[in-house]
């Protein structure tokens, strides 16, 4: 605890106990007569400087949190309280504070452990991007029939193989579709994709494309075409 006298030039410390000694490092005779303001230094916030000093000047009760510095140099966060009070018909500043430096340290390492863990999740999103691109270009380059789609029948997507068996432009391969049949009885059954040409070697694709797709609904669709020799 610390007194201040506001009555007399620069708000001088008249008093301060044995705690607040130990917390600064400075003995009595070096605290009185002294304004409080030399504890402040470089890092001490400007805006909490200016807040006390306003607080005094007007003479209003404050509370703040403040970074003040020992007699070896040292830092030390405080939580400090304001207060005036009458002793004697004569008006004082008391100034309560306690040491926040165990909060402060905690907040702290909460603040660096969640910088990094969103730096973590930034470097694993980008991971799984690289693995997503990869597993696309492996599928995409895949013999076989691959195609993705919802409950209500949209295809939301299909590899090269089933674009290269329906003649679709590649540049839409990868957009949400509900692809009809114009003509083939095998497209009808396959409910999707149809052929731009007609050959052997595409109708027999399609079917067993079609007969993959009557045991299967909807997720992910894999199907081997077998071309008779």
């Amino acid at each position: 605890m610390v007194i201040t006298n506001p009555a007399l030039p620069d708000n001088p410390i008249v008093f301060a106990n044995d705690a607040f000694q130990r917390l600064t490092g400075y003995d009595r005779d070096e605290l009185m007569g002294r304004n409080c303001r030399f504890l402040q230094g470089s890092q001490t916030d400007q805006d909490t400087i200016r807040r006390l000093r306003e607080a005094v000047e007007t003479g209003t009760d404050i509370s703040v949190d403040i970074l003040n510095y020992r007699k070896d140099g040292s830092t030390f966060p405080v939580e400090a309280h304001l207060f005036f009070h009458e002793i004697d018909g004569r008006r004082y500043i008391a100034g309560l504070t306690r040491d926040i430096s165990e909060r402060v340290a905690s907040v702290r390492a909460m603040s660096d452990a969640q910088r990094r863990l969103e730096e973590r999740a930034v470097e694993s999103a980008h991971h799984s991007e690289r693995v997503a691109g990869l597993l696309q270009a492996v599928i995409d380059a895949a013999p076989d029939l691959v195609y993705i789609k919802d409950r209500q029948g949209r295809y939301q997507y299909i590899n090269s193989a089933v674009a290269d068996l329906a003649g679709i432009p590649r540049t839409a391969e990868r957009l949400p579709l509900r692809l009809g049949w114009a003509a083939s009885p095998a497209g009808a059954a396959c409910g999707g994709v149809s052929p731009v040409s007609s050959t052997p070697e595409r109708t027999r694709s399609a079917t067993a494309f079609a007969r993959s797709r009557s045991t299967l609904d909807c997720g992910l669709r894999v199907c081997t075409p077998r071309f008779a020799r």
